[in-house]
């Protein structure tokens, strides 16, 4: 910083050997007074503007991007003169490059009002001719501290990890000389801790035959306790079961009624009683135990024998055995039905024995129902006719 007496002159030199500086330079008072900045491979100069210089390729180039104002960028023993909206580059020992347009401003898609999960991905407009994309975060809107900032060479990004609160957001697109683009700024309100648990069992969609499953979680960093919901609906309208407080990471179902498609999720409760956002939605169904099936066996007039069944669902299939025992060891016939009937031979000497089960469409299989013992035809009479002709006949011939 320089001062020139009375003249009210005032000089004031900046060197940048590597990184990127934001400048905002208000207007100068004296008539001589200037703003230098200077690079390893140029010089810009200003009376009062707002412009961004940076340092590349470990300090062989320099770039210089102008948002308001005019700035004077020399290099190689020459002058170049880079207006409002425009940026050049200086590499060592040469002339600065004829001002370039600096890419548009992008444009945000939606944000969510809150943002409630560490790492939301938020994104904007491709603008064409962008080879990249920054992303900085400050903690207001004039960006004077960052907190974080990002290079991506997609138009989208996560969002960092900070402490819950309100934060500004902005984006530029890079062209393919690095020369940084227009601004797109937005607010952001962060609401992510405590950080809900991870939901383990039961599986997502998971079916239940006549009881509640055990809800389980894992052990959240930041949870004292945890909330856990239980609803009739996705959007918990109709909730079932809401307690806070719970110390354990899991909790037996048994007090919501049995039959029905239930829906859950975790919140963390931090030591100070804050309550955090709720995790995904899961959701389980319990159905009942299907009855067992009891099967009747009559004959047709054809002389087959048909085992029939009440069936609960026209979606039911059945499995059928037929054994030589009551313990089943020695099936004879076991087949899977799609109707509740069955037709076949009837049995001769020896007495077998059949049951039935239904199999859910999803895969669940009934209980067996009662066993039936099905009766092997009568034995046919002997006939002693032939047998008693031929004795008379060989009495006759003695």
């Amino acid at each position: 910083l320089s001062a020139h007496g009375v003249t009210g002159m005032v000089d004031s030199r900046l060197n940048l050997v590597q990184g990127r500086m934001d400048t905002k330079v208000t207007p100068a008072v004296g008539p001589g007074s200037r703003f230098e900045i200077e690079t390893p491979s140029a010089i810009s100069a200003v009376r009062g503007t707002v412009y961004r210089a940076s340092v590349l390729k470990e300090g062989t180039a320099s770039n210089i991007e102008v948002l308001r104002g005019k700035v004077a960028v020399s290099g190689g023993n020459k002058q170049l003169m880079v207006n409002k909206g425009y940026g050049t580059q200086v590499s060592a020992g040469s002339p600065p490059l004829p001002p370039r347009e600096l890419l548009p401003a992008p444009t945000f898609d939606a944000i969510p009002n809150e943002i409630t999960q560490i790492n939301q991905r938020i994104s904007w407009s491709k603008i064409d001719g962008a080879a990249g994309y920054r992303v900085e975060v400050a903690t207001d809107d004039n960006f004077e501290t960052l907190l974080w900032q990002e290079l991506s060479q997609y138009n989208r990004i996560a969002t960092p990890d900070l402490p819950d609160g309100e934060y500004a957001v902005r984006v530029r697109a890079l062209d393919p000389l690095s020369l940084e683009g227009i601004n797109q700024a937005a607010t952001i309100l962060l609401n992510a801790h405590p950080q809900p648990p991870l939901a383990l069992k039961p599986l997502d969609s998971q079916i239940f035959r006549g009881e509640a499953p055990t809800l389980q979680w894992t052990a959240a960093s930041e949870a004292d306790n945890y909330r856990l919901e239980i609803a009739s609906d996705r959007e918990f309208i109709q909730q079932v079961f809401d307690k806070k407080g719970l110390a354990d990471t899991n909790y037996q179902a048994m007090s919501v009624p049995k039959i029905g498609h239930y829906f859950w999720r975790l919140s963390s409760i931090s030591a100070d009683g804050e309550i955090g956002p709720v995790g995904p939605v899961r959701s389980y169904e319990i159905k009942a135990i299907p009855d067992k099936v009891n099967a009747a066996v009559a004959m047709e007039d054809d002389g087959l024998l048909v085992a029939s069944w009440n069936s609960a669902s026209s979606k039911q299939r059945f499995q059928l055995q037929i054994a030589s025992d009551k313990e089943f060891t020695d099936i004879i016939t076991d087949e899977t039905v799609n109707e509740p009937k069955y037709a076949f031979e009837p049995f001769k000497d020896e007495p077998r024995y059949l049951r039935v089960k239904s199999i859910e469409q999803d895969g669940y299989e009934g209980p067996w129902g009662s066993t039936q013992m099905i009766e092997p035809l009568p034995k046919e009479p002997v006939n002693y006719w032939p047998l008693g002709i031929w004795t008379i006949f060989t009495i006759l011939l003695i």
